[in-house]
């Protein structure tokens, strides 16, 4: 019975584990996961960056080319000129 118990848990915790981590990588559209996403991503009205961003990269969501950050580092991605007109 105990060995039943503990294989319904340790199943459980695989189930959750898994859907976490497929919740930290939706980037939701215009986004992409990267192991290494780096911590100067442009965003809308930012000041010009250094090329290439010399700061560490983190595990996270990157703009795909031809997209920028809404508002900051956690901002959705969308063109340039939406951030002149809106989408």
């Amino acid at each position: 019975m105990k060995s039943v118990l503990v294989t319904l848990l340790l199943g459980l915790l695989v189930v959750v584990d898994a859907a976490n981590n497929t919740e930290a990588t939706d980037c939701g559209p215009h986004g992409r996961w990267s192991d290494c996403a780096a911590l100067c991503q442009p965003y809308c009205f930012s000041p010009p960056r250094p090329s290439p961003c010399t700061l560490p990269c983190q595990a996270g969501c990157e703009c795909d080319e031809g997209y920028v950050r809404k508002q900051n580092f956690y901002g959705p991605c969308i063109t340039e000129d939406e951030c002149l007109y809106g989408p």
